[in-house]
């Protein structure tokens, strides 16, 4: 039965970790195993081991904070992430797991100055952008979100998020027209897209566009089926 496999996959593991001594790779499966199984406590176990060892460590590291970020252990997660960092400051992935970190615990001001720190490391990371133009939106500061979001970076222009998040940054700076143009770009994207969706309505409303508006939404409600005015009508 599926006890049986189980118990197979663990003495595979087993060997493993006897012939890879200095590797987390078995480590990190083994904790994967556990996490399937929902056994947290076995997983955390196995994935603190594998971030003890040399080789593979970061992922089984970051596996060891996600569950302690789970946990509500926001200090251990972000000793881990530092203890990371300390030893590779190009870790991408310990930076944005730090960021996580922060904004789940609720520190908007560690939270801003460590983005900002990983923006002027990463210039290429498109979710540290979208993680810290967001938090300047949040606290009203439109203006700097705006100049964050402002580059020609082939790789990040395209992505609808950011263009969302763009455009989103133009509204609240009172460049309407500009949103506009952006969020049409998604909306070629994504037709679908109901947060772009939401984002155009309010765009042509302040734009003085009511009409377009209006369609806007009505085609919103009758996608959620909570449009029934034709319904109505019969």
């Amino acid at each position: 039965g599926l006890g049986d496999v189980y118990k197979r996959q663990l003495e595979v593991i087993a060997g493993l970790k006897e012939k890879m001594t200095s590797d987390a790779l078995p480590y990190l499966l083994e904790g994967q195993l556990y996490a399937l199984k929902g056994d947290t406590q076995s997983a955390a176990d196995a994935f603190k081991a594998g971030c003890g060892l040399n080789k593979n460590r970061s992922r089984a590291c970051s596996a060891y904070a996600a569950i302690l970020l789970k946990d509500k252990q926001y200090k251990k997660a972000l000793a881990v992430y530092d203890e990371l960092l300390s030893k590779d400051k190009n870790n991408l992935a310990a930076a944005l797991g730090k960021a996580q970190v922060l904004a789940t615990e609720k520190n908007i001001e560690g939270l801003m100055k460590w983005l900002q720190q990983v923006n002027v490391s990463f210039p290429k990371a498109v979710q540290a952008k979208l993680m810290l133009g967001q938090l300047y939106l949040s606290q009203g500061q439109g203006e700097k979100a705006l100049s964050l979001l402002s580059t020609t970076d082939k790789s990040i222009v395209s992505n609808t998020r950011y263009m969302q998040l763009l455009a989103s940054a133009e509204m609240s700076t009172g460049q309407y027209r500009k949103a506009d143009v952006t969020i049409k770009k998604v909306l070629q994207q994504q037709p679908n897209n109901k947060q772009a969706l939401v984002l155009d309505a309010v765009i042509q409303s302040y734009l003085g566009r009511n009409a377009e508006s209006e369609q806007q939404i009505k085609a919103m409600l009758k996608d959620c089926l909570l449009y029934t005015s034709d319904a109505a009508d019969e």
